[in-house]
């Protein structure tokens, strides 16, 4: 809302400037027209015809020369108190800030002293700028037999170096001027920093707490949106290569389904008391159980219980020292600062290298391109970063545990933010990562701390990313994804990032093997109804969703 008003303020401001210029160039019309202002008109004689030219003055300015004296003076000034001391107190607190401030200052200074505009102030003007025209013999030598034809010729020739001139000034005249580029991305992070601001704002004002409930699954617990009675039978073709996971995992049921990490990013959305009914209908009756207290007794104690980050350890009944790590996704505004500050960089060097030609060339180097964007971050916010949390967590369980309890083992899922976090923590810890549309960390991965080895992202990460959705292609792909479809409308922006739809697909191509099927994987996203195992049709057992 805050956005919009801004938008419509600027825009009456930009009306309001427009019926301004229009009425001003009206008033210098009338002023003509009576004879009162004789220099908006000018009469070309050779064209033996009258022209009438109208002049808009839009600024008045007065030029004066001050003493050198004064010059110095107020150079001196600015050099040392707008620059050599906050130079020397940067360097003080932090000497990566006084490093960029230092460049940034030296391009300042060439930008400001060492360009066409300070010569064109001393000047006064383009037209007294002379640009020497380059002699020709021809032009002395008379007393030859073509010295006729050779004037010419160098009649010509000096035409051509005046031309040159000016050619030159023109150059000099669109560089002094306005920039169209310039003024393309100023607006472009003026933008951005407006953005930002607004979600700080609106974070401050939201409640970041980790319990947060999500309408989605309320909805679905509510309605019984999980039929145990139907199923969806397994595709004859090959789609999809990963619907079984079996490789490092020891879980029960031995055979762990793709589907079931999907499931579990659900299930990170929602209550305890939802995520109890969701995972008994999923798994059985008792098989997987939400270590709800135990996570919140962990976090009180390590007094991370009031970070937004939300997560939920699930554990098995035939596998208790093997667990499942889920992370939820960004459902406050204080995640979606996160994304903003962990992957801008990422996001907008991918943008740059698909627009450039040739941009590919720059891959190799680009993670190190992205680790100096992000040279800045402070230690607080490193020490604050998601990822800090469930890697220490993770830690903790495998070494020393808590309250007695040690595990072999946890596995990190999620979707979207929770997915890119899973990425960031099972590379730094060593355990397996199953992502949902999580953001990749290849181009991003010297920006953490500690930094992901490229070996690691690429042998305990596992992405699955649908087609079509921007997030889960932002930070550069590791080596083991899994490429799915996405029926969601191509008008549909964010649509293909669902975690819903992408449930739906992999139980409609995969099968749903023994796990219940969602109602609204055919009255929201259009798969066709699943087959009956039970006495009541499925109309009788999905209400229409809205």
């Amino acid at each position: 809302v805050m956005i919009a008003c801004g938008f419509v303020f600027f825009l009456i401001l930009y009306y309001m400037r427009l019926v301004k210029l229009y009425r001003d160039m009206r008033h210098e019309l009338g002023k003509k027209a009576d004879g009162q202002d004789d220099e908006t008109a000018t009469v070309d004689s050779d064209s033996q015809s009258n022209h009438t030219t109208a002049i808009h003055i839009c600024e008045t300015v007065q030029v004066t020369k001050p003493h050198l004296w004064l010059c110095r003076t107020l150079f001196s000034i600015s050099t040392i108190f707008l620059f050599i001391w906050p130079l020397v107190t940067l360097f003080v607190c932090s000497w990566r800030v006084a490093l960029v401030f230092l460049f940034l200052g030296g391009l300042s200074f060439a930008r400001k002293f060492l360009n066409p505009s300070v010569v064109l102030a001393s000047l006064g003007s383009l037209s007294k700028i002379d640009f020497p025209l380059r002699s020709t013999k021809a032009e002395t030598n008379s007393n030859t037999r073509l010295s006729r034809t050779i004037s010419l010729l160098s009649k010509q020739k000096v035409e051509t170096e005046r031309a040159r001139a000016l050619r030159i000034k023109a150059g000099i005249s669109n560089v002094t001027g306005h920039n169209e580029n310039v003024r393309c991305w100023s607006w472009f992070f003026g933008a951005v920093a407006f953005v930002i601001y607004v979600m700080v704002l609106a974070a401050y004002g939201q409640n970041g707490n980790p319990l947060y409930e999500n309408a989605d699954t309320k909805q679905i617990v509510d309605s019984g949106g999980l039929l145990s009675d139907f199923y969806y039978p397994e595709k004859a073709d090959l789609r999809y290569p990963t619907c079984s996971v079996t490789k490092g995992f020891d879980y029960d049921p031995a055979r762990v389904e793709l589907a079931d990490f999907a499931f579990l990013s659900v299930v990170a959305y929602a209550s305890p008391e939802e995520s109890e009914l969701l995972l008994n209908q999923w798994f059985g009756e008792g098989s997987a159980v939400d270590q709800h207290d135990f996570v919140q007794g962990y976090r009180k104690e390590k007094k991370t219980d009031t970070n937004p980050l939300s997560y939920k350890l699930v554990t098995f009944k035939e596998t208790p020292q093997h667990a499942i790590l889920t992370i939820r996704g960004s459902e406050t505004m204080w995640d979606w600062l996160f994304d903003v500050k962990a992957y801008f960089a990422a996001g907008l060097a991918q943008v740059l290298l698909g627009i450039i030609p040739f941009g590919w060339v720059w891959t190799p180097v680009l993670a190190r391109l992205v680790k100096a964007v992000n040279v800045l971050e402070s230690g607080s916010l490193v020490e604050t970063a998601y990822y800090k949390l469930t890697t220490q967590f993770v830690q903790d369980m495998l070494n020393e545990g808590y309250n007695g309890t040690t595990f072999e083992s946890i596995t990190f899922t999620g979707t979207s933010l929770g997915g890119a976090i899973a990425i960031i923590s099972g590379a730094q810890t060593k355990q397996k990562a199953v992502a949902i549309s999580g953001v990749n960390a290849m181009l991003s991965r010297l920006t953490f701390d500690p930094p992901l080895e490229k070996e690691d992202i690429n042998s305990y990460t596992f992405n699955v990313i649908p087609e079509r959705d921007i997030i889960a292609n932002l930070g550069g792909r590791g080596r083991l994804i899994e490429d799915i479809e996405c029926h969601a409308p191509m008008n549909s922006l964010g649509g293909c990032h669902s975690v819903y739809r992408t449930l739906c697909e992999i139980q409609n191509k995969c099968g749903s093997r023994n796990r219940p099927v969602l109602c609204r994987c055919n009255q929201m996203y259009g798969y066709p109804e699943p087959e009956m195992s039970g006495n009541r049709t499925f109309a009788q057992a999905c209400p229409s969703e809205k």
